[in-house]
């Protein structure tokens, strides 16, 4: 999955969940915890995401070049948010605190991710890996749902399996 709307309609979705509340496990508009703010704003842009953080990040890929948009994961994996770009990011904090425009630096970072596809200096920077070759878990796992599932890796698209 892609976001549709490019980097700058996620921060804009993003910026409509300011001042909204954290209800634990919350996924509604402006009723949600950390990883259920960013699953929302994703499923506007197309991306349905885990409202999970540890199992988000695998559905996500990492990225050395952040971008606003992109997702930023922090405090061991368990707090996750929207980087805006600048050194500040849109998370969902706690009870008290909501949903606010904050610095990243506000807690330690574990990784930058995305799901936009890559660019091909990025690629590599990567090490040369393809996403389409099988480095990207976001581009390469099926469902058992997906037709061209077979239980082993897939190549989207090409019908060739890996693996």
């Amino acid at each position: 999955q892609t976001a549709t709307g490019g980097h700058e309609g996620v921060v804009a979705t993003a910026k409509t969940g300011i001042g909204g509340g954290y209800v634990w496990g919350g996924r509604s508009f402006g009723a949600w915890d950390c990883s259920g703010f960013v699953s929302y704003v994703y499923a506007q842009h197309g991306v349905k995401l885990t409202p999970y953080t540890f199992a988000m990040k695998n559905e996500l890929r990492a990225t050395a070049n952040p971008q606003p948009g992109d997702i930023v994961f922090q405090n061991g994996y368990n707090h996750v948010g929207i980087y805006v770009g600048n050194g500040m990011m849109i998370s969902a904090l706690n009870p008290s605190q909501g949903t606010q425009l904050h610095p990243v630096s506000w807690m330690s970072v574990d990784g930058y991710y995305t799901a936009f596809l890559i660019s091909t200096p990025e690629i590599f920077r990567l090490g040369g890996r393809h996403p389409q070759r099988g480095a990207f878990p976001m581009l390469n796992r099926a469902s058992r749902a997906d037709p061209e599932y077979t239980g082993r890796g897939y190549t989207r698209g090409t019908g060739r399996t890996e693996g």
